[in-house]
């Protein structure tokens, strides 16, 4: 996959420093270009997100005091819909499917990205390429006036008179 820039950050929030380490690890190996913050704490991380926007969040499945699936709409709710990728000491069955109906954007084993870092910048990549096809598409759709410019020029609707039968 070609070298993508990251102007923002990527937040790692996993509650076991060993992991996090590993993410970490994992990060400068394959993305040594990229910015990164860490957090072990989940309520911690919610000011640096809104003030900082970060590409994508690393996320634990399971933290100590709640589950990721408890999180994303709050997530959403902050604008990271879409950027959240969830990690997990070990894949549950369905539950890929859950998350990503959720709003996370890949559900990934730590073992794995342990063992093959790669995995991780692909999906970080991935989501990026998603992001910005979505923000092009947007772009390029034009609005219903500028498709139908007629439409400016009717007149206002006026209420309906809900007493008069039709």
């Amino acid at each position: 996959m070609g070298v993508m820039s990251f102007s923002k950050p990527i937040f790692i929030i996993d509650d076991d420093r060993r992991d996090r380490e590993m993410l970490e690890r994992a990060l400068r190996h394959v993305m040594p270009e990229a910015r990164f913050r860490s957090f072990a704490v989940l309520e911690d991380s919610y000011g640096p997100i809104l003030q900082d926007k970060p590409q994508c969040i690393i996320l634990d499945d399971y933290l100590s005091h709640m589950n990721a699936l408890d999180t994303l709409p709050f997530m959403k709710r902050m604008s990271m819909d879409g950027r959240i990728i969830i990690v997990a000491s070990s894949l549950v069955r369905g539950r890929k499917e859950v998350l990503t109906a959720a709003g996370c954007a890949d559900y990934l084993a730590k073992p794995d990205i342990a063992s093959d870092p790669q995995i991780l910048s692909d999906a970080i990549h991935a989501l990026a390429l998603k992001r910005k096809a979505a923000a092009e598409r947007k772009q390029q759709q034009p609005s219903l006036f500028d498709r139908f410019p007629e439409l400016q020029n009717l007149p206002p609707l006026e209420p309906r008179d809900r007493r008069r039968s039709v």
